[in-house]
């Protein structure tokens, strides 16, 4: 039997990461969010550099960015 292992820590986005993968998939601010199960104002604040997503968002942008048939299942 395998033991999963650990993977590693997400990757960080910038904020222009953040909004060029979202206006890449044709997503407004409120529909990421929504997707995201985060609030609209925390998108515009990791757009606008003022906050910084948490790990788990972080996480759920990478598997977006590499796997962006799972917004057609999710949505």
């Amino acid at each position: 039997e395998s033991v999963a292992k650990l993977t590693p820590t997400p990757p960080d986005f910038s904020s222009k990461a953040i909004k060029d993968l979202r206006i890449r998939f044709d997503l407004t601010q409120d529909l990421l969010a929504q997707l995201l199960g985060v609030k609209p104002s925390a998108v515009k604040h990791w757009e606008q550099g003022i906050r910084k997503p948490s790990a788990s968002v972080r996480r759920l942008l990478q598997i977006i960015e590499v796997e962006p048939d799972i917004l057609e299942k999710i949505a």
